[in-house]
């Protein structure tokens, strides 16, 4: 059986966490947080095909830990969820790289369609791509053919290159 991509939630709301886990639970491998910090924290040891980041939170709010996730790895689709409807916190998220946005209390169908969109084609590329950025083990083809580089570590072509 395949593994199931890897979805970090970040929420100070355990209720909010619990209902992500349990619609996402089918398709996806959920691991919850309550805090940027604590997101900061875990992508430094672990990857994450997709992230929902709750934009209004204690201490560090969604938008400076998409600057921070952003300055470390461009290729994670982040999705920025929040309770209020500003067109300028939007626009910001956007501005910052959020891949979208979407607004609590969520539709569970909206928010499986969200991370189908936010995974599909994705999530091995998302690996690959982070893998070989760590490891430094991106090697390139060597036929005329432009391939995608090939990471020694997973095996697997990224498919967001551009050659």
């Amino acid at each position: 059986m395949a593994e199931k991509p890897i979805v970090l939630i970040v929420d100070d709301e355990p209720g909010v966490c619990e209902s992500f886990r349990m619609v996402l639970k089918d398709r996806y491998e959920p691991v919850t947080v309550d805090s940027g910090e604590a997101a900061l924290a875990w992508l430094s040891k672990s990857d994450a095909a997709l992230i929902f980041l709750d934009i209004l939170m204690p201490g560090m709010d969604g938008l400076e830990v998409l600057e921070k996730i952003r300055s470390t790895d461009s290729l994670v689709p982040v999705v920025m969820v929040t309770a209020t409807k500003t067109v300028k916190t939007a626009v910001t998220a956007m501005k910052l790289g959020a891949f979208d946005y979407i607004t609590k209390p969520f539709d569970v169908e909206e928010l499986r369609l969200v991370a189908e969109r936010a995974t599909e084609n994705g999530t091995s590329s998302v690996r690959s791509s982070i893998c070989a950025r760590k490891s430094g083990t991106v090697t390139t083809s060597t036929t005329s053919s432009a391939k995608p580089p090939r990471c020694k570590k997973c095996s697997r072509r990224s498919k967001r290159w551009r050659g």
